[in-house]
């Protein structure tokens, strides 16, 4: 039981610090708000990170790495704490910018994406999904504009409209029979 209560209470203590000014304003974010979108693809986004990006980040802010590490000493399990993979993303995103050339980062400022561009570049420009269908056989980012992009590798490959596809009420074969895709047989 006190191992249980133990459990508890690190949870409620690793959740109640990590959305306080002095975490996410180093990331890049101006406001709890603003990272709170990030929260439910957080393992997503996690994904996208090259082990080199996940070692920048944690040598920057070797606190959260302490955290994690204190945490699964307590007897959790996380990998992945949502809000720190908010921060590694966005601290992640805003290091990659300036390699984009100014030409890009205009037109991704004026929220405009394209065929080839990166999932950084894609939440940088539109900011966090409403959705995401992401498993073996696909990986498609939904916005609330009708909007589908269908990613590869974490690349722009195809833009589509999908009329309520962000909604979590349509169902995921569903949509991807919208969208014309086809899952591979074996």
């Amino acid at each position: 039981m006190k191992k249980y209560w133990l459990i508890v209470l690190v949870i409620i203590f690793f959740n109640s610090c990590v959305n306080a000014p002095r975490n996410y304003k180093p990331a890049g974010f101006n406001s709890k708000e603003e990272v709170e979108p990030y929260i439910p693809i957080h393992l997503y986004l996690a994904n996208c990170l090259t082990q080199l990006e996940w070692d920048s980040f944690y040598k920057r802010f070797p606190e959260y790495w302490n955290d994690i590490h204190q945490a699964k000493k307590m007897g959790s399990s996380i990998d992945f704490h949502p809000w720190y993979v908010a921060y590694a993303f966005r601290w992640n995103t805003l290091k990659r910018k300036p390699g984009w050339g100014i030409e890009t980062q205009r037109r991704l400022d004026r929220g405009e994406i394209k065929d080839g561009d990166s999932v950084f570049q894609l939440i940088y420009s539109l900011g966090p999904p409403s959705r995401i269908i992401w498993d073996n056989d696909f990986e498609i980012i939904l916005y609330p504009e009708n909007r589908a992009v269908i990613m590869n590798q974490h690349k722009i490959i195809e833009i589509e409209n999908c009329e309520n596809c962000w909604l979590g009420t349509t169902d995921e074969e569903e949509i991807i029979n919208k969208l014309g895709l086809i899952r591979p047989k074996y």
